[in-house]
């Protein structure tokens, strides 16, 4: 078990960062799955500072994911990556903040976890509701507040040119991050839908971008190719070399869980060498 607290030495080590939108419904998620094997018996996440390691860890991976789009791809070569880093690292940040606390949003949503939420009961679906709710509402705040501070928000509500490539960046990663994670078929207890071939992502431009890591697998009509349980196929290669997460299942997190454990400060993030875009 990981201690009750996650101390900032161990966030060197996964470079934290904010989810603006309804993270939790996950509209491309595919058919629910069996439900997932109760507390204790999980591959991956059994408690709510493992959930907490596991969110770490996602945040680390968006600030890779993000930057190495601002760096490859055309239409986001002129944002401030300094400044794009700096932003990605607030993300979801509401959901480690204080989460050893009751109430924490942390622990409100560990409840759901595994859950297929759409089948729960009237009264947890409206908890799970308000919860997204408040989620979204902090986040936006941390977020509003950062893009302000770097005039990236004006005045009057609106975001520069620059700062709606900052959204756009952290929405595309984001998405990738959670189709590819291996965790997150545990987590929402459905095989994730590409964000390439799904409806999540509305521009045509960040369907592209979201090919280029997920490398979804088509026929020769150009439709998902599905292993016999329904989940698709998609090589990880790419994305896990670019996030050093191949060995996610017992790596990341039993390695994460130690420097919690230990209260020690945790090397720096792994970097992949050269990778062929």
């Amino acid at each position: 078990m990981l201690l009750a607290s996650i101390s900032h030495s161990c966030r060197r080590w996964i470079a934290a960062p904010l989810l603006l939108a309804a993270v939790a419904l996950m509209p491309h998620a595919s058919s629910a799955m069996d439900p997932t094997p109760p507390e204790g018996q999980r591959e991956y996440v059994n408690s709510v500072s493992d959930y907490v390691v596991h969110m770490e860890a996602h945040i680390q991976r968006v600030v890779t994911i993000g930057t190495d789009m601002a760096e490859h791809f055309p239409e986001f070569k002129t944002v401030n990556q300094d400044l794009l880093r700096k932003y990605l690292s607030l993300h979801d940040e509401t959901k480690t903040l204080n989460w050893e606390k009751p109430g924490s949003v942390a622990r409100r949503l560990y409840k759901f976890y595994g859950k297929n939420v759409k089948a729960v009961s009237p009264e947890l679906a409206a908890e799970f509701e308000a919860t997204i709710k408040e989620l979204n509402l902090r986040d936006k705040r941390i977020s509003d507040k950062f893009l302000k501070e770097n005039h990236l928000l004006l005045s009057d509500g609106k975001l520069t040119p620059e700062g709606l490539l900052f959204l756009r960046i952290e929405k595309d990663a984001d998405q990738v991050d959670r189709v590819l994670c291996r965790v997150s078929t545990e987590e929402w207890n459905k095989f994730m839908e590409p964000a390439s071939t799904s409806d999540w992502l509305k521009n045509e431009a960040d369907k592209k971008i979201a090919a280029h890591y997920e490398r979804p697998q088509l026929d020769e009509n150009g439709k998902l190719m599905r292993h016999p349980d329904g989940q698709p196929i998609l090589d990880r290669r790419f994305y896990e070399a670019l996030t050093a997460d191949g060995e996610f299942n017992l790596f990341r997190l039993r390695k994460l869980a130690d420097c919690v454990r230990s209260g020690l400060r945790a090397s720096e993030p792994i970097h992949a060498p050269h990778l062929t875009h």
